[in-house]
């Protein structure tokens, strides 16, 4: 499994959710708490999901975030 994607963190873990009538799985940080996205097929799946990571076009610094906030 890929480290998490906030923190770095190496140690994640995939935790069983049984809330719902259906089990479910998804990846857990150790250090930030954090839980990935969730998936009731099973416990690789949510793996897949947990190390697909978001790829923009686009990236948007920090302060260009802040300065088109500040003008509305």
């Amino acid at each position: 499994m890929n480290c998490c994607p906030f923190c770095g963190e190496t140690k994640v873990k995939v935790v069983m959710d049984n809330v719902y009538a259906f089990p479910s799985w998804f990846v857990h940080c150790t250090n930030c708490s954090i839980n990935g996205p969730s998936s009731e097929v099973s416990e690789d799946e949510a793996i897949v999901k947990w190390n697909k990571r978001h790829t923009s076009s686009r990236n948007y610094p920090i302060n260009d975030l802040n300065a088109n906030h500040d003008e509305k």
